[in-house]
């Protein structure tokens, strides 16, 4: 397909979010700029240039954007919630309200303003508040899957399992094949040491979205090892987790067990080495390396400490001039292999 040009005749506010769904966040910027040079006071494409900066991760320009497009439509909705999203993205979570509850003053029928709320007030730990707020969406579209979602998550931060794990159902069934969805649940049943089932949530989340790769991978390792976990070490892990959320510390009993199953916990990376999930990308390979050898200065004190205690070197009297060159000689060449090693991890070979 020939992508949109200066010369096409695709040039228009609705082909530009068609980009942005088709996640081609750079077309759509170039698409925008091409429609603010036809219409410099356009809201429309002032909100569809900040939506994809934000995706592009230059929050300042985006908020900047959307800014504009606010002064420009002051009574629509949408410039508003455009606003927020920016806000939102560079952490400003209390300004994000102030716009996104300015949209729903202009659209109190839209519901996912209103997921948007809920996701604020769940990020600002205010689960109780990020649940009343889905509900009010979920009153005007009861499938809005994004109400589902902060639903279901606060519902878990107040402790509620069965509440979260009844809008987790609801959410799936609406939204079946959503990558957040899985990755979310599998995250909040590892929580729960639940790891089989996190497994299948997280396993099915990185099928649909590869991408999410580094995010994925340490969760997925993480519930394959909890997997081979003796049982009543899960459910002393459990226990603790919930005297944790009521404020009541796990006691010993709870210390006495991690000492118990340290042997399963080795047994479980044992019997994991050869799972294809924990081969190491050329770029964690490189990453261990570098950290090994930066921690590797740590045993020049011990060697010296040791040599001196030993009496194999005199470590009280001065350096001599060929020791002083060849201690800075020594570090230069540390450095360097340090240096070394950091470009291996940068470089675009890494990632395959």
């Amino acid at each position: 397909m020939q992508e949109p040009g200066p010369a096409t005749n695709s040039l228009s506010v609705p082909h530009a979010w068609r980009l942005l769904q088709l996640r081609r966040p750079e077309l759509a910027l170039r698409m925008a700029d091409q429609l603010l040079a036809r219409n410099p006071a356009s809201p429309s494409a002032l909100v569809i240039r900040s939506e994809a900066l934000r995706w592009l991760k230059r929050l300042s320009e985006a908020v900047d954007a959307a800014r504009q497009a606010v002064a420009l439509a002051p009574h629509a909705a949408g410039t508003f919630a455009a606003l927020a999203r920016a806000y939102g993205q560079q952490g400003e979570l209390y300004e994000a309200e102030l716009a996104i509850r300015e949209a729903l003053r202009l659209t109190p029928t839209e519901a996912a303003y209103y997921a948007f709320l809920a996701e604020l007030h769940y990020l600002l730990r205010r689960p109780a508040e990020a649940i009343a707020t889905a509900q009010d969406g979920l009153a005007l579209n009861a499938q809005q899957a994004d109400c589902l979602l902060w639903l279901a998550l606060a519902q878990e931060a107040l402790s509620h399992p069965e509440a979260a794990d009844e809008a987790f159902s609801r959410l799936l069934y609406v939204a079946p094949t959503s990558d957040l969805a899985h990755a979310k649940l599998g995250q909040v049943l590892l929580q729960r040491y639940e790891p089989a089932a996190a497994n299948r949530h997280l396993s099915a989340a990185l099928r649909q979205a590869p991408g999410r790769a580094a995010e994925l991978l340490p969760l997925l390792r993480q519930a394959r090892r909890q997997q081979h976990w003796p049982a009543w070490f899960l459910r002393s892990e459990q226990r603790a987790r919930t005297l944790r959320a009521l404020g009541t510390a796990p006691g010993l009993g709870v210390f006495v067990n991690r000492l118990r199953a340290s042997w399963a916990v080795a047994r479980a990376r044992w019997l994991t080495r050869h799972d294809p999930l924990f081969q190491l990308s050329r770029r964690e390979v490189w990453q261990r390396r570098l950290k090994a050898w930066l921690l590797s200065v740590l045993l020049v004190p011990v060697l010296i400490l040791g040599g001196n205690y030993f009496e194999l070197i005199g470590a009280d009297t001065p350096l001599s001039l060929p020791q002083m060159l060849g201690l800075v000689l020594g570090g230069g060449l540390f450095l360097l292999v340090a240096q070394l090693m950091k470009r291996k991890i940068d470089s675009p070979e890494s990632n395959l």
